[in-house]
């Protein structure tokens, strides 16, 4: 009930009981009792506009608040073995100075490099470009040695996948060696459903 109406309805009130001639104590009782009301409904009002205020806050609050990015989903197994593969990789493009590398190292091991054979190879699939590297060098077993460790230490990305000896007589400190390096390179992605493969060689 709204204020305006009961204070009418207390005026009424207090009319009719002047105009049936009732009593004082009467009068007085219904007085306390729209008193009783007052004080009633006024805390009620109080409540809820508090309520309400609070309700309005919270609203603000949420609207103020930037909504949280949903999280990156996790990769599968097969996505972060791949891309534990890929880390491993050497940068596409990085077959020319690797092959500067690989011609220092012999000359510091004491080899003599007498040609060189190269083929790539790129896999779709997988995304990576194989760069494979014949070197027949002429020297020791030490420095022959020497050289394969060291290439494969100074480019982690290079794995020697076959050697080969030949003697030109027996007891001959000096031997014939073929290696055979494959540079592992990620593949660029404009290169990606390009030609297969090229080879060139190079003395």
């Amino acid at each position: 009930m709204k204020l305006p109406s009961l204070r009418i309805r207390l005026l009424q009130a207090r009319l009719a009981v002047a105009r049936l001639g009732w009593s004082a104590p009467l009068a007085g009782l219904a007085c306390l009792a729209g008193a009783a009301c007052w004080l009633w409904w006024l805390p009620a009002q109080q409540a809820r506009a508090t309520e309400q205020s609070a309700t309005i806050a919270r609203l603000e609050r949420a609207l103020k608040t930037p909504a949280k990015p949903a999280p990156a989903p996790e990769p599968s197994p097969a996505q972060a073995r791949l891309a534990a593969f890929h880390a491993t990789l050497g940068e596409h493009g990085q077959n020319g100075a690797s092959l500067r590398t690989m011609f220092e190292l012999a000359r510091e091991s004491g080899l003599t490099l007498s040609q060189g054979d190269y083929n790539s190879q790129s896999n779709r699939d997988s995304r990576t470009d194989a760069y494979r590297v014949v070197l027949p060098v002429v020297g020791s077993y030490a420095a022959i040695r020497r050289f394969c460790e060291t290439t494969l230490l100074a480019i982690p990305f290079a794995s020697l996948d076959e050697i080969s000896f030949k003697r030109s007589t027996v007891g001959s400190p000096v031997l014939e060696a073929r290696l055979r390096f494959t540079l592992h390179l990620k593949q660029a992605s404009a290169n990606v459903g390009g030609p297969a493969s090229d080879q060139d060689s190079t003395s």
